[in-house]
């Protein structure tokens, strides 16, 4: 498994969890990319990895991070 940047994986999570908090429901992908600064496909592998390391659930629409 390739290694993952723990401040990346830090902005998803406090992204994720200030867009919840924010608007009721989990961020898309692409919103996701735009607001952390990743691009898309990145963004598809950090969530991929962090479900993988039960850092997340990511089911492929929502997005639960506790």
């Amino acid at each position: 498994m390739q290694h993952k940047s723990t401040e990346s994986i830090d902005r998803i999570i406090s992204f994720v969890n200030d867009f919840y908090r924010d608007n009721g429901h989990s961020p898309s992908v692409r919103q996701l990319a735009s607001g952390t600064g990743l691009g898309v496909s990145t963004v598809h592998r950090y969530l991929k990895t962090m479900t993988e390391r039960g850092l997340i659930d990511y089911d492929g629409e929502v997005i639960v991070t506790e």
